[in-house]
């Protein structure tokens, strides 16, 4: 799979790819998502599943494997900068 930007992030697959987390450790972030937010885990898989994009794309620099930052960089500065105004 491959990906072209960080807008293109929105399953589960892509969480894994860009990661590196296994498929457990995805789930286990869902689930975490789901508890926080009262989304319940299998109905509103998907929406937990965006709200858990959404950190990963908020916290790339830490948790995107180091050549999705690379190849994502200008978008991530991007994100950056709007968050820090």
């Amino acid at each position: 799979m491959t990906l072209n930007s960080i807008e293109e992030i929105e399953w589960e697959e892509h969480i894994q790819e860009v990661t590196g987390w296994s498929e457990s450790e995805v789930s286990d972030k869902i689930d975490e998502v789901c508890h926080e937010h009262g989304y319940h885990a299998d109905d509103d898989r998907q929406e937990a599943t965006e709200v858990a994009v959404q950190d990963i794309i908020n916290d790339a620099r830490e948790v995107m494997l180091p050549k999705y930052v690379k190849k994502f960089r200008k978008e991530i500065e991007a994100h950056e900068k709007w968050l820090n105004q």
